[in-house]
């Protein structure tokens, strides 16, 4: 397993897409979409928090939790996993705990995704 910037991105998960799917482009294309919708993501988390609407928390959650662990956002996966968890237990104030964290592993991601890609094109 290749990990960059500790756990924000197991590069392994990518690859085994690009093997998998014999076609490095879509899965380019793949983490450009996960980089276009992750704002959108954690704001539907936080938004959903805030208001106190557990059930579009718990969607927006995993659909964070979902998209991470497809292209190996590792820290995402595991703070998205954090949130549904408080959120199914009905604690939603520790589930809005982690939105910093959220926020913090996203820019992290995004940073490795953004090294994954100069790398693939090199």
């Amino acid at each position: 397993m290749t990990v960059m910037d500790d756990t924000a991105l197991d590069v392994g998960v990518l690859e085994r897409l690009v093997t998998d799917l014999g076609d490095r482009a879509f899965v380019a294309s793949l983490v450009g979409r996960f980089e276009g919708l992750l704002e959108r993501r954690l704001h539907r988390i936080a938004a959903s928090l805030e208001s106190a609407d557990a059930d579009a928390a718990m969607d927006a959650a995993l659909s964070l939790r979902a998209s991470a662990a497809t292209i190996g956002a590792l820290e995402l996966l595991d703070l998205a996993s954090r949130v549904e968890d408080d959120v199914r237990r009905h604690d939603l104030a520790h589930a809005a705990a982690e939105l910093p964290r959220l926020h913090a592993a996203a820019h992290r991601c995004r940073d490795a995704l953004g090294s994954y890609l100069e790398r693939a094109d090199g």
